[in-house]
């Protein structure tokens, strides 16, 4: 969820001497002009709306001056790539209680932004961004093919993964306008696959987004990370360099089989990504959804098709907020070799649950070893997720605290010693639901679980208490 601009109160906000006298002064009208393309004077005019709605009943001068105040307020926290919002209020055309007011954006030729409220991005993560577009008259030869170029960070705690990455944007296809866009990037990231196996990647990368409704897009919007909502099919086009960093000493003879050494991985991704934006000013109200197929292979052992989705609707009635998320994943392997580790889907975010997934060792249970605890992840999984947000409640919200209840429930295969009589929600399900507070800070969010009521396979811990990072 976006941060809310907080509203401002009356006290704040300075008139000068000189027309302080006019601020109880009732306004009937507002003529208001916006710059940019019509899709740009539609979504600020539509934002201007939404703040001026509550204070029609009695909007003054300094009403108008507070709403114009908010108006800047949201457009700088939603776009990065603005630097300053200038608003100037003259006398109305039609008489004295008319007013004309006239917001201008200046745009920073580039921008540094943490993406730590994306109400359409992936859960968890924290991004930082640099991106530069004007280039310079010196480099314009050099750099003609290319629209900008970004490097940034971006640590995803539900994938216990850091990435690294630098990259250029393309304009091979300028005659079709912003339709298509070409990225080409390059990408170093590491991720914990299981506790004996960290995972090391390279990777390299040429995108193609066909965008389907460009015409309704913003253009104040498009080189922020918070634009409204992308609506596009894409072809990605991808290689990866992958090794693995195994302590033979702590796994067993089955993990060390899965998790391969070092391979070079090729695979291309076809998608499709639609969002929707009910509420623009707070970002409250909004629904997406993701879905791909990839096929890869590596030439030598390792050949699947991958098929995932996610999907989210965010809804609020008052000051309370409903966030509903469904997704799932399936691997399907087209070799007779089994799944390598690092192709597996995993839900390490789980709520409730500290190792999900972990697996029977049928040969140490013969040697009298008993379960033995190892994550080798999960080739399909289905996962549910409710949260009941309370947006405003006393005293918490003086720190920027949200309480909130919450519903998990997933269904992946059991990596347990199968029971007979087992049913399939039995052998395959797991829940949870408890409650917790979001902490919404500058730089990060930080949300608190604890999940009293939890469902999990055998030898599967439970985790009562979890701390999360970003919002989930």
């Amino acid at each position: 969820m976006a941060q809310k601009a907080k509203p401002t109160k009356p006290e704040e906000l300075f008139i000068d001497e000189a027309h302080d006298a006019f601020k109880d002064c009732i306004l009937k009208s507002v003529d208001t002009q916006f710059g940019g393309n019509q899709n740009d004077i539609d979504a600020q005019f539509q934002l201007y709306q939404i703040i001026v709605r509550d204070r029609l009943t009695n909007f003054t001068v300094k009403a108008a001056f507070e709403s114009a105040y908010e108006l800047a307020q949201n457009i700088q926290q939603r776009v990065s790539g603005i630097s300053e919002c200038h608003i100037k209020f003259a006398k109305g055309k039609d008489g004295k209680d008319t007013a004309d007011m006239h917001l201008t954006l200046t745009r920073a030729p580039c921008y540094f932004f943490s993406n730590q409220f994306g109400y359409y991005q992936s859960p968890n993560q924290i991004h930082y961004g640099y991106t530069v577009r004007d280039y310079k008259t010196t480099l314009g030869g050099l750099l003609k093919p290319f629209q900008s170029t970004t490097g940034g960070y971006k640590w995803n705690y539900g994938k216990n993964q850091s990435l690294y990455y630098l990259q250029q944007e393309m304009k091979p296809f300028s005659a079709f306008g912003n339709k298509v866009r070409t990225i080409y990037q390059e990408t170093s990231s590491g991720r914990g696959i299981e506790t004996n196996v960290g995972e090391a990647v390279r990777k390299s990368s040429l995108l193609f987004e066909v965008d389907l409704f460009p015409e309704k897009r913003p253009d104040i919007f498009r080189h922020s990370f918070i634009t409204d909502p992308n609506n596009y099919l894409y072809l990605k086009l991808i290689q990866k360099t992958r090794k693995n960093k195994v302590d033979t000493d702590h796994c067993s003879k089955l993990l060390m089989e899965r998790a391969l050494c070092g391979d070079q991985l090729y695979s291309a991704k076809l998608g499709l990504k639609l969002g929707q934006v009910y509420d623009s000013v707070y970002l409250e109200n909004s629904y997406l959804l993701s879905a791909s197929s990839e096929i890869a292979s590596n030439f030598t052992d390792s050949r699947f098709l991958r098929h995932k989705f996610f999907t989210r609707y965010t809804q609020s009635y008052g000051n309370a907020q409903f966030k509903f998320s469904l997704a799932g994943g399936l691997v399907q392997n087209l070799t007779a070799q089994p799944l390598r580790v690092n192709d597996n889907f995993y839900l390490w975010n789980y709520k409730g649950i500290r190792n999900i997934g972990y697996h029977y060792d049928e040969q140490k249970d013969k040697q009298g070893g008993g379960l033995h605890g190892e994550n080798l992840g999960f080739d399909r999984y289905l996962a549910f997720q409710a949260k009941l947000h309370q947006l405003e409640s006393p005293l918490l919200s003086v720190f920027n605290i949200e309480p909130f209840i919450h519903f998990n429930a997933a269904l992946a295969p059991n990596r347990n010693k199968p029971v007979e009589g087992d049913t399939f929600l039995k052998r395959y399900g797991r829940a949870s639901i408890g409650f917790g507070a979001s902490l919404q800070l500058l730089g990060a969010a930080i949300e608190c679980y604890y999940s009293p009521f939890v469902y999990r396979q055998k030898n599967e811990i439970k985790a009562e208490f979890q701390i999360n990072i970003g919002i989930d």
